[in-house]
């Protein structure tokens, strides 16, 4: 059930989503590390790289028509530099 406790082991982010067309939720104990692209309907709409679990270097924020409208620079996952409008 969704609502149980759910311990997850040190390096570790707890993660809830939809699964399965709508049909349930996947939860589950997840590190990031490595390079993250997120996919909408009509193409890329965001790309960075995390390294044990935090976000580091350019992160770059997409429209619907691929264009970049924003780009963040994280350090130890934090923007030091940049910014989304809007917000």
């Amino acid at each position: 059930m969704l609502s149980e406790a759910q311990e997850c082991p040190p390096g570790t982010t707890r993660r809830i989503e939809p699964w399965g067309a709508g049909k349930g939720w996947l939860r589950a104990c997840v590190k990031y590390d490595g390079p993250w692209v997120v996919w909408g309907a009509k193409g890329k709409l965001i790309e960075g790289q995390y390294i044990d679990n935090h976000r580091v270097g350019r992160w770059t924020y997409y429209d619907d028509n691929g264009n970049a409208r924003s780009v963040e620079t994280y350090v130890d996952g934090g923007v030091v530099e940049g910014g989304l409008s809007g917000r």
